[in-house]
């Protein structure tokens, strides 16, 4: 069911492309995804290693997952080439030295891009930016420039078109999930203070019954503070090559009570993620929700749908057996345990009309992100770096008190 992540990366790999500027007929600046380029891909990638087995094109010299170098022809067998690319703002200059086998034949030469992450991480809309380049030969040395676009880190590419394939980058959705964003300790703080569960243990209790609570625990939590499902930014963005995603990053989810499926997905999933249980999200054509593992074995998966949370539903009638073994009546809260049961419902009933579309790679409208499995390939997350103060849980007694 989880798209194999090395597969995709492999596949970026191999996809040079030049932005279409030519100051000379042997001579291409690569300047991104059509002269696109997006934070969110960036950090993502930036720890990522190179496998030993991973294929390398004999046409493509330096870093082979940069997006920034020349395309040239060789003049001369063996010939010595420096490549420096510079963008005051968004990185320092950066050069490859080659040396390009054969004459008469093209090779992409790609140095490795030493980015400025932190203000990658800081970039809130997309921006114009100058890439410089410098090529030198024994024979000469030449300057040129390309136009690019840095875009918002809220952007989050998903697919690339290249003249020859789409090209998957749906994994970036992972590093919008941060463990360590320092939001979540003060919400799992608040969650325990609803005495729901005595603590959060994740697997170690071996007993799926608990895991179960704890998650129910969290969408309690989440009701609470009044999560509302919005679609102001639930469309999918496309450009001619490109297709991306707006997504809020947790302080914005949090500190302003809304998000779309995709935003409450990901506040979610890092909540459950932190707490020490496996988490994915499932992705489908206009829709995003959430499955949880409640054994370390992976065995058995639960989902949840994220938009449920501000839904205001009747105790209901009928409660599966598994949900009502687990969150006995006296955690139940009238509010949050009808839309759990719910979206548990909902959720799962939705996975297993679509179970078939996750398992065949030509629904690529249909994916899953796995994110124990993106974290061990070294996918990051996207730093905090704002400067938003945390806004606690006040319950309705205490803004009634303030409010006099």
């Amino acid at each position: 069911m989880y798209r194999s992540f090395i597969q995709i990366l492999l596949a970026i790999a191999m996809t040079p492309l030049s932005c279409g500027i030519s100051p000379a007929s042997d001579l291409t600046p690569i300047a991104g995804w059509n002269q696109q380029l997006f934070p969110s891909y960036l950090i993502a990638i930036a720890s990522v290693k190179a496998k030993s087995d991973e294929p390398q094109s004999e046409f493509v010299l330096g870093d082979h997952r940069s997006m920034l170098g020349v395309m040239m022809k060789a003049t001369t067998d063996n010939q010595l080439v420096e490549v420096t690319i510079s963008c005051d703002e968004f990185f320092e200059p950066s050069s490859a030295s080659v040396r390009l086998p054969v004459k008469g034949r093209t090779y992409s030469v790609l140095p490795k891009i030493k980015y400025r992450y932190d203000r990658l991480s800081q970039c809130r809309q997309s921006i114009p930016a100058t890439i410089t380049y410098r090529v030198k030969t024994e024979e000469k040395s030449e300057d040129f420039a390309a136009a690019v676009t840095f875009h918002s880190i809220n952007d989050c590419p998903t697919m690339f078109r290249s003249k020859s394939r789409d090209v998957d980058t749906s994994f970036v959705m992972a590093s919008y999930i941060n463990v360590e964003h320092p939001y979540l300790e003060k919400l799992i703080g608040e969650a325990l203070d609803f005495e729901i569960v005595d603590g959060f243990t994740g697997y170690k209790s071996r007993n799926s019954d608990e895991v179960l609570l704890q998650a129910y625990a969290i969408w309690d939590l989440l009701v609470a503070r009044g999560i509302r499902c919005s679609s102001n930014t639930t469309a999918t963005t496309e450009s001619d090559s490109i297709a991306s995603q707006h997504v809020r990053l947790l302080e914005d989810t949090v500190n302003s009570s809304q998000g779309n499926c995709v935003d409450s997905a990901v506040l979610l999933a890092s909540l459950l993620r932190k707490i020490g249980i496996d988490a994915v999200l499932l992705f489908e054509p206009d829709h995003c929700y959430v499955g949880f593992f409640l054994d370390r074995q992976r065995e058995k998966l639960v989902c949840l749908d994220s938009t449920l949370l501000d839904a205001e539903l009747e105790e209901p009638e009928e409660i599966e057996p598994f949900l009502d073994l687990a969150i006995t009546e006296e955690n139940r809260d009238e509010y949050s345990w009808p839309s759990f049961v719910e979206s548990v419902k909902q959720a799962n009933e939705r996975l297993k009309v679509t179970q078939s579309r996750f398992d065949d790679p030509s629904q690529n409208e249909f994916f899953s992100i796995d994110l124990a499995e993106a974290r061990n390939l070294g996918i990051l997350a996207i730093p905090f770096t704002s400067k938003d103060e945390f806004v606690p849980y006040v319950s309705d007694e205490e803004s009634e008190e303030e409010s006099e």
